[in-house]
């Protein structure tokens, strides 16, 4: 079968099944479903693992102890590029004309994507690089550069993740204040993720992964107790909580936002564990240490606090 031939069948599928293209997005599948599939016939095999065999989705993640498959699109390229050329088949397809997925309402997109699912298993199972992938792809989603909103700061990128993380049913909240014993303001956390695991999310725009990072650990060195009983860890040593750094920027070349680089290391017992820091980049470690040494030079509180762990 040609390509032609191949994108004909996945469209005639689809409009048979009512579904439109963000159905691909993420597929979560038993093991055995996928192995069962390469011995049936092409009539009997699922349109998702038909799109897997001719390599429009890829494996994304293998959940070893659950047995299960993620498939997604391999990037956002290839994301943009099966959207705009099944867009253009099924439109071509009606017809009427009028069969455009993104209007269309005979062409739905199912409930059963099984996002949230993945979306919360990945908080569950510490999966930054599945969490970091669904934030950007639904936050920040691939489309045509002239309908990206171009923003200017910090905060439509918060408010973006923020709805996507309410829509997708984790508890969670905006822009929590700490406050100090004093009742003086002394910052926010951006989003606060409380379950299934407790994440502390900083978002910056073009700032870097680091900055964002370093605003959450420059709260716990200096205003420690006020952080803590922010986000409700009053007398809990042993609860983790994941910091979380992310920077989003508009990419020229690509045409469209993105998140560019992230950061996220533990906090617990009373000690942010920079030694169990996964990064989007390898630099960011290193960045991150020169940060530290920067600070310590005009900041004694950073300089003497044994706060960090870096080994």
């Amino acid at each position: 079968m040609t390509r032609t031939d191949i994108l004909d069948e996945i469209v005639d599928e689809m409009k048979r099944k009512k579904i439109g293209v963000e159905y691909f997005k993420y597929i979560l599948i038993r093991e055995v479903e996928m192995q069962d599939s390469y011995s049936r016939s092409r009539k009997d095999i699922p349109l998702h693992i038909f799109m897997h065999c001719n390599g429009y989705l890829t494996i994304k993640r293998y959940y070893k102890k659950r047995r299960e498959v993620l498939l997604s699109y391999p990037s956002k390229e290839v994301e943009r590029s099966v959207k705009t050329a099944l867009s253009a088949k099924m439109e071509a397809k009606d017809k009427k004309g009028t069969a455009k997925i993104k209007n269309d309402t005979e062409i739905v997109i199912p409930k059963s994507l099984h996002l949230s699912q993945v979306a919360h298993r990945a908080l569950e199972d510490y999966d930054m690089l599945t969490f970091i992938d669904i934030l950007d792809s639904c936050a920040f989603p691939c489309v045509g550069a002239t309908l990206r909103p171009q923003q200017t700061d910090e905060f439509p990128p918060t408010y973006r993740v923020y709805t996507v993380l309410k829509s997708l049913e984790i508890e969670c909240k905006e822009g929590k204040k700490i406050i100090d014993s004093d009742n003086n303001d002394k910052g926010d956390i951006d989003i606060f993720i409380s379950k299934p695991l407790k994440y502390a999310i900083e978002m910056k725009y073009k700032e870097g992964a680091i900055t964002a990072i370093w605003q959450l650990i420059q709260y716990i060195i200096e205003h420690e107790d006020a952080f803590r009983k922010t986000i409700g860890l009053d007398g809990n040593e042993s609860v983790t909580v994941y910091l979380v750094g992310i920077d989003v920027r508009f990419r020229q070349d690509k045409g469209y936002q993105e998140i560019d680089t992230w950061i996220s290391l533990p906090y617990r017992n009373r000690k942010i564990l920079v030694n169990e820091t996964i990064a989007s980049h390898q630099q960011l470690m290193s960045a991150l240490e020169r940060r530290y040494k920067n600070v310590c030079v005009d900041n004694p509180t950073v300089k003497s606090s044994d706060k960090i762990v870096w080994s």
